[in-house]
């Protein structure tokens, strides 16, 4: 497809890339992260939300593609100590004052087990990310204002590409065992394992528009299986959506590089 001219660009903020993990055996099962109820966006705090970061600052300038960055947050964000980590990024997208924290951990001990295991885990993600889909997201002003009288974003739109990364079962178990042990794999947000029904019984809400990818991923599996199984059915047709966001597949997506996007969107915020 030919791409747009400067005057048919869409113009986005910034453009991030996640990834929905989960074990090969059972993709209605995934890990996942929340941010705490300090997070300055606070429409989405105490909210899921997948595992990835954005296309922006130093680090992210020799990234290729959205791939690329995929990866670099997964080794940059999970860790099993306690490390600083700082909002830079929100300085960035969206001019909050630069903080650093930790993030809640249990005060346990890794052992070279524990490293090798996650290690070995964080391999696996970088390996076996798939391209599952490019969205545009669109988040108006009043989702921030409802939530925070003093709040100061506008309307927000950014492309969000996502991947889906099935991890081989031994993997899993290993992965849980880190997440039991450690209660938090992330110096930046709080890593949890959930389900498809927990998430649907609780009504856990979904952050920055991401409920209607996971809704989206779902279904996609629920169609691979031979037969629906109707309670999988119900529960993604009822998967809690946050009102007045919009998470818009697009036509294409999943390109192999960056200079690919910016032929098609207008990206203000980049390395």
């Amino acid at each position: 497809m030919e791409a747009p001219t400067n005057a048919q660009k869409p113009t986005i903020n910034n453009i991030s890339a996640v990834g929905i993990i989960y074990p090969q055996f059972n993709p209605f099962r995934i890990f996942i992260e929340m941010k705490d109820s300090g997070y300055p966006r606070k429409a989405f705090a105490t909210k899921l939300l997948c595992i990835g970061g954005n296309w922006i600052g130093t680090n992210a300038k020799s990234d290729a593609n959205p791939r690329a960055t995929y990866v670099r947050e997964i080794y940059e964000e999970l860790c099993l100590d306690r490390a600083i980590a700082s909002t830079l990024e929100l300085t960035q997208l969206f001019g909050d004052a630069t903080v650093n924290y930790t993030v809640a951990k249990a005060d346990v001990p890794a052992t070279d087990e524990d490293v090798m295991d996650l290690n070995t885990i964080k391999a696996s993600i970088a390996k076996n990310a798939a391209w599952f889909d490019d969205y545009l997201n669109f988040v108006p002003k009043t989702v921030f204002d409802r939530a925070d009288p003093n709040n100061t974003v506008g309307d927000h739109r950014s492309l969000c590409s996502v991947f889906a990364v099935g991890l081989p079962n031994d993997l899993w178990i290993k992965l849980e065992r880190l997440q039991k042990k450690f209660g938090n794999l992330s110096n930046e947000s709080i890593t949890v394992v959930t389900t498809l029904s927990e998430i649907v019984q609780t009504g856990w809400q979904t952050a920055w528009g991401q409920d209607r990818v996971l809704q989206d991923f779902f279904l996609n599996k629920i169609n691979r299986k031979p037969k629906p199984i109707p309670r999988l059915v119900c529960e993604v047709e009822n998967f809690p959506i946050m009102d007045s966001i919009t998470m818009t597949r697009q036509a294409e997506g999943g390109f192999s590089s960056y200079d690919q996007y910016l032929a098609r969107y207008e990206v203000l915020k980049r390395p």
